[in-house]
């Protein structure tokens, strides 16, 4: 009888735990602290640099399309070649387009950098900013430890499969908001995504103060 009670309360505090993480993956995207940063493709740049679906096919057939970083630096290596670089109108333009395709962050701190004398030289934009826009979900879940094929093979939109991850990896912490928050920094940190990963902790940071 003791032993069904402990049996009984085992899978009691599973289920409470379950239901507390969906909670809290819920209570994340209500309070926009999901890091949304990560969500943006390569390709929502292409697109507002003017770029064809076609053409950004043709740039993701041409490589793994896994491999993120690499379709990245040829779309951009493309874009460049309108300009003679170092070139400041080629930075405004890159600027606009990185704050349309939603990476506000990044695009505030790449003008800083460019007003504080950063040259916009064709090594710059193919090392520094390709690291900072090649946005890719996958390495995040790897990170965390996330089976990210399956993932992969059951969604289509970089959104919901970010997400889908996301909601995943929460299903199974059992520890405080803060100390999931933290992992989940060091997990963008590990994957390169600086601006996103100082992105969400301005956000946990605001959402700290306002309760």
């Amino acid at each position: 009888m003791a032993h069904q009670r402990q049996q009984q309360e085992s899978v009691d505090t599973t289920q409470t735990a379950a239901v507390q993480q969906g909670t809290l993956f819920m209570k994340m995207k209500q309070q926009e602290l999901l890091p949304d940063d990560v969500m943006a493709e390569w390709e929502d740049l292409g697109f507002q640099l003017d770029f064809t679906a076609n053409q950004l096919d043709t740039i993701s057939s041409n490589h793994d399309e896994k491999a993120v970083e690499t379709c990245c630096r040829e779309m951009l290596k493309k874009w460049s070649k309108q300009y003679k670089l170092p070139s400041p109108q080629a930075a405004k333009q890159l600027i606009t387009a990185i704050h349309k395709a939603d990476n506000n962050y990044y695009a505030e701190q790449l003008k800083t950098e460019i007003q504080g004398g950063q040259e916009f030289s064709q090594k710059y934009l193919l090392t520094t900013v390709v690291e900072q826009i090649a946005c890719d979900w996958r390495d995040v879940g790897i990170y965390l430890g996330v089976n990210v094929d399956n993932i992969e093979k059951e969604h289509n939109a970089t959104k919901a499969k970010f997400e889908e991850m996301m909601s995943t990896w929460l299903k199974n912490q059992t520890d405080p908001e803060p100390v999931i928050y933290e992992k989940l920094y060091k997990a963008l940190v590990a994957a390169d995504q600086i601006a996103a990963a100082e992105r969400f902790k301005e956000k946990v940071e605001m959402q700290t103060d306002i309760n």
